[in-house]
């Protein structure tokens, strides 16, 4: 029996204005390309807005890190790391 777990925590009382994300892609088979990291993370930044996360998911409120990726067979995941940043992006 498949028993599915996830681990995310409860959206915080307030959206997060300013963050870093992190992504952690621990994939089946062979690695992504970069930019394919990228666009496969959009559902994850729109998921998070509208879930009250996140203000909002443009430049200005969120500086995306380049994706690392790993090839685990049993364990396919994405890990999400979001960290709140202070002050206008630079």
């Amino acid at each position: 029996m498949l028993q599915l777990t996830r681990q995310i925590p409860a959206p915080p009382s307030e959206p997060i204005q300013r963050a870093t994300i992190g992504h952690l892609w621990v994939l089946h088979g062979v690695l992504m390309d970069e930019d394919n990291a990228y666009s496969r993370f959009k559902w994850i930044g729109d998921w998070l807005v509208t879930r009250g996360y996140l203000a909002d998911d443009k430049p200005e409120n969120v500086t995306l890190e380049k994706p690392v990726q790993v090839v685990d067979r049993k364990h396919k995941r994405v890990e999400v790391t979001i960290t709140e940043t202070k002050g206008a992006k630079p």
